[in-house]
């Protein structure tokens, strides 16, 4: 990842996608489908770019605009690295407890 300027993940299905957030930790905006758990961690124009699930015309455009506007694509990967702290192991295990007690 650290010679890539973007990554683009464009599956069908995800839950919450490590690759996505190893991604996000080393800078890099993300272009990802609008499914599942991407959602959750992309937040379209915030710090990456939703595209629709095989919409090939919306990853094009997606990707020609990031590589044309380089202050887009610092923007999106420095919102991107200040995301990936909402995911230390450390929130990550206070929020599942907070659940946990809240359940029982």
């Amino acid at each position: 990842m650290k010679h890539s300027h973007v990554l683009v993940l464009t599956s069908l299905y995800e839950g919450l996608s490590h690759t996505i957030l190893e991604a996000m930790v080393a800078g890099l905006p993300c272009v990802v489908s609008d499914r599942g758990g991407n959602r959750e961690t992309i937040r379209d124009g915030v710090n990456g770019l939703l595209v629709a699930p095989q919409d090939v015309p919306a990853l094009v455009e997606s990707l020609t605009l990031l590589r044309h506007d380089e202050a887009l694509r610092l923007r999106l990967a420095q919102a991107a690295k200040e995301t990936s702290l909402e995911f230390q192991l450390s929130k990550t295990v206070e929020q599942v407890l907070a659940t946990l007690r809240e359940t029982t």
